[in-house]
């Protein structure tokens, strides 16, 4: 989904706002998901 918005966003002179939020977003999720797996013990796929 967010690959379509970013086509739709581009169309509209917003492409590289809306990628520099995608890409901040995506580390977001990717911190909160190493610190989680830190906490439970757990590696990215949920095993111990």
């Amino acid at each position: 989904m967010g690959d379509k918005i970013g086509a739709i966003a581009e169309t509209d002179g917003y492409g590289s706002g809306v990628k520099a939020m995608q890409r901040g977003i995506n580390m977001l999720n990717d911190s909160c998901a190493k610190a989680v797996c830190a906490l439970s013990g757990a590696n990215r796929f949920g095993e111990h």
